[in-house]
């Protein structure tokens, strides 16, 4: 997306300024090579630009404040004014890079490579934190263990986060609770994106290690509930997803190493999306294989994930697209 070819880590789809045209809606993107652009799509050109001093790993905008969050790889999380472009605030929100950001009314979510969940509330155009997952209980009891977070939804004051474990983790945390819901057919996988859809469905990515082949999977929010898998055999490993709709249909558009399209009907009442429905993801949950082991060092752990989510940047590196609106 940029002419300098670096890797565009963020990008969002929204109307940020009331004096542009109706038919006319901008793109927010972040990149590794240390700067913040807005995107006007009707003139098919970047028409503003912010110098952020660090590499964007992450993004969020907030519609109510009118402002830009972008989080770095060194952990620093930075608060922008979309209009002014002036940073108005700086802080050093994490110890590792800043994998992910999501924004829903004045609370915003930030994640790390170390597995650190933070909620943050916005006052003033600043971000004052107001959770951390320090304590948190497992709901049925269970292993629970950290690891690099690759993907985020927040929905319903629940936050969905996705690692390179079997299962997708759902935390309350209003109570210090967390659930955790069926991802992956194999001991573990890597979910690597994921988007909460106006707050009915979460739909989270999956990769089967011994085929290569990816696939959404479809649940219904708040409850969690299973719904159906989007499956195509010539999909390879999802990177990213983004949601619009199209008259009565919902539409998701993946990355990975080619840009796919997928088309399905709503659902209605008790009717499931018109897709294969994979009996194991609306069971009871397994542990991933090495989160069952109780005497492992997490460390250890934490580096395991720290390798496998290189090989995830890797791949994201070697795909034509990385990220998508």
């Amino acid at each position: 997306m940029t002419s300098t070819r670096q890797l565009v880590t963020g990008g969002l789809l929204y109307d940020l300024f009331s004096d542009w045209s109706e038919k006319d809606r901008l793109v927010i993107s972040g990149s590794t090579d240390c700067s913040i652009r807005l995107w006007s799509i009707g003139r098919g050109c970047d028409f503003r630009s912010i110098y952020t001093y660090s590499s964007v790993q992450s993004l969020c905008y907030s519609e109510e404040e009118g402002l830009i969050i972008s989080g770095s790889d060194g952990g620093k999380i930075q608060v922008w004014d979309s209009e002014s472009r002036s940073n108005v605030q700086s802080i050093r929100g994490h110890n590792t890079s800043v994998t992910c950001l999501q924004v829903e009314g004045t609370h915003v979510v930030s994640v790390c490579e170390e597995g650190i969940v933070k909620v943050w509330e916005i006052r003033d155009q600043n971000l004052h934190v107001v959770y951390v997952n320090e304590s948190v209980k497992l709901d049925p009891p269970g292993p629970l263990k950290a690891r690099p977070i690759l993907s985020l939804a927040y929905a319903n004051n629940k936050i969905y986060y996705g690692d390179d474990g079997t299962n997708i983790k759902v935390l309350d945390w209003k109570s210090g609770t967390m659930q955790k819901l069926p991802n992956h057919l194999r001991g573990f996988g890597s979910t690597d994106s994921m988007v909460a859809v106006e707050g009915t469905l979460l739909v989270s990515s999956g990769y089967d290690l011994d085929t290569g082949i990816g696939y959404l999977n479809v649940r219904s929010l708040p409850s969690g509930e299973y719904l159906a898998s989007l499956c195509d055999d010539e999909a390879g490993r999802l990177t990213c997803v983004a949601h619009t709709k199209v008259t009565n249909r919902h539409r998701f558009v993946t990355g990975g190493s080619e840009l796919l399209v997928w088309d399905q009907a709503l659902p209605t009442e008790r009717e499931v999306i018109a897709a294969h429905y994979e009996e194991t993801f609306a069971g009871p949950v397994e542990h991933s294989e090495d989160e069952s082991d109780e005497e492992e060092d997490g460390r250890e752990d934490i580096e395991m994930g720290r390798r496998r989510r290189h090989s995830s940047a890797q791949l994201a590196q070697d795909a034509a697209w990385c990220t998508v609106m």
